[in-house]
């Protein structure tokens, strides 16, 4: 049952990239809302911990992105 839970959002990212044929950021915001908010989760779940969980790792997926990013385009540059 969990790896079916933990199969959602990467199904609706699927489904709305290529069914529905939305734009990344829409994509990007889909996947998002559906990671935070799966269907039958823990109703106990403290909605201000999980906006600020997952706002704790997207921040931190930046940071590693422009870790490699920025050092690349000085170097080009």
């Amino acid at each position: 049952m969990a790896a079916l839970l933990a199969s959602v959002p990467i199904c609706a990212v699927f489904v709305a990239m290529v069914g529905v044929r939305l734009s990344a950021a829409a994509v990007g915001a889909v996947g998002l809302v559906v990671t935070a908010f799966p269907p039958g989760a823990n109703r106990d779940l403290d909605a201000v911990a999980v906006t600020r969980g997952v706002a704790a790792e997207a921040a931190h997926a930046t940071a590693a992105i422009l870790w490699i990013i920025l050092p690349a385009l000085t170097l080009y540059e």
